[in-house]
């Protein structure tokens, strides 16, 4: 048996949420995810239980990536929901599938699973499994700076300005391409913790590189 990189997330509270729309929402993410990783996936990342998905990537560093492309994309995207994360390595026994992430068994999916299922139960939206040290574990208490920092920007008010600000720092070409006032987005990047936000953003990936 091989050891694999896995990745597992489902929507927070989808029950609340109308089902048809959030699909459509969740399945563009999806989408577009699998699109910009192609090269970096044994397996793509495949709904399964309408709410969640599973996935093989190519390498520790490349899960922690697809994650913060997860999010930023959901930001582009001014979405109003939120996932759930397990990145996990472990054994996968049966062959890994190159075109859907379904017909596959071994004890690192299913402890994957497990931690997903135990994660609704406490506040945490992403937790890092069985992965190399100390990588795993910084990334357990970076993340949690992380999503406190991504999940203070409210959807439809904050989404659309962080999205142009994440893609361009610069405040003056953002006030331009907006057409706001410079000195208001000024204020508007310091409020939104842009700056630390960046900063954090290339900490985790050179946390994720570490041997």
């Amino acid at each position: 048996m091989a050891t694999r990189t896995i990745l597992m997330a489902d929507i927070i509270g989808s029950r609340r949420r109308s089902p048809e729309k959030l699909m459509e929402q969740f399945s563009g993410v999806c989408e577009a995810a699998n699109q910009e990783f192609r090269t970096h996936l044994k397996s793509p990342i495949t709904i399964t239980l309408g709410d969640e998905f599973q996935c093989v990537v190519g390498s520790w560093e490349s899960g922690v990536d697809l994650i913060l492309f997860l999010e930023e994309e959901m930001v582009r995207r001014d979405l109003a929901f939120s996932l759930r994360y397990v990145l996990s390595q472990g054994d996968i026994g049966t062959r890994v599938n190159p075109e859907v992430a379904y017909g596959m068994l071994g004890e690192g999916l299913t402890r994957a699973r497990e931690t997903l299922e135990s994660s609704k139960r406490s506040d945490s939206r992403f937790r890092f499994l069985d992965g190399p040290e100390p990588s795993c574990g910084l990334l357990n208490r970076l993340f949690v700076v992380y999503a406190a920092l991504r999940d203070a920007w409210r959807p439809g008010k904050d989404l659309p300005l962080v999205a142009h600000l994440i893609k361009d720092p610069d405040y003056r070409s953002v006030a331009a391409a907006v057409g706001k006032d410079p000195s208001q987005i000024w204020k508007r990047k310091r409020t939104l913790g842009i700056v630390p936000y960046l900063e954090l953003r290339e900490s985790l990936r050179s946390v994720a590189r570490m041997p």
